[in-house]
């Protein structure tokens, strides 16, 4: 398979404090990649670095076969990146429809000949929203926000989906409708990169999984291989809030 996302020697520095300090890694064509580690671990800040809404300090991103740690945040979603944050971007006093057509405003290029309200109605049936357009958004539950965060990243037609912690707040049987879902979007040929803390979830969904503490890798390889490495264990899975 072809890589489709390269990260080689990422650090960011705060002052004295590497939040990422010399990560590597790659990603293929149609893969979920799973990011792990507790809090403070420096994965979010990793993805602001990958989707342009911070700088390195050094090291380089790649998607798609060419350099893109240059370009401005707007630039790399045109080339097809999209991204969810652990804080919610959605509009509360809008409604879910109107929600997405501000999403999709700025990406029209990438739709071709589809407008923004076909995009729209594309990806609401995808998450599971269709029937609920009209729906003003303060009034949704915690699920079906996350849902419409995910629907509004997909509204650029991203090849490449950033998920910052989309299970946060969520009860089991809604974790396990969401591990649906994102097996459901990379069926239609995205690739998806996920930060998450729930175990299970990520260890049943994604191809391969890399664990982080302080800012470093601990490990990267296949889910049993992850949360069978004594490093990770030690620095992770062993605190009960975490798994």
């Amino acid at each position: 398979m072809t890589d489709v996302l390269t990260v080689r020697g990422l650090t960011r520095h705060f002052g004295g404090v590497r939040a990422v300090d010399d990560v590597s890694f790659t990603v293929a064509e149609g893969e979920i990649f799973g990011i792990i580690g507790p809090n403070g671990a420096g994965k979010s800040t990793l993805f602001s670095l990958i989707a342009g809404s911070d700088r390195a300090s050094t090291g380089t991103v790649e998607a798609f076969g060419r350099r893109i740690d240059g370009l401005t945040p707007f630039r790399r979603s045109r080339l097809g990146l999209g991204r969810t944050f652990q804080n919610s971007q959605i509009f509360g006093e809008s409604s879910i429809a109107d929600n997405l057509v501000i999403a999709g405003i700025a990406h029209e290029r990438r739709l071709g000949k589809r407008t923004v309200k076909d995009q729209a109605a594309i990806v609401l049936k995808l998450v599971g929203l269709s029937d609920d357009g009209s729906r003003q958004t303060m009034s949704l539950p915690l699920f079906d926000q996350q849902r419409l965060s995910i629907a509004m990243a997909l509204m650029g037609a991203p090849s490449i989906l950033l998920l910052d912690e989309p299970s946060g707040g969520l009860v089991e049987q809604e974790v396990v409708a969401l591990g649906r879902l994102l097996d459901e979007i990379r069926d239609t040929g995205v690739t998806v990169v996920v930060i998450d803390h729930k175990m299970r979830l990520m260890t049943t969904l994604c191809d391969r999984i890399l664990a982080m503490a302080t800012g470093e890798v601990l490990f990267e390889g296949a889910p049993e291989e992850v949360v069978n490495d004594p490093g990770v264990r030690t620095a992770y899975l062993g605190t009960k809030e975490d798994r």
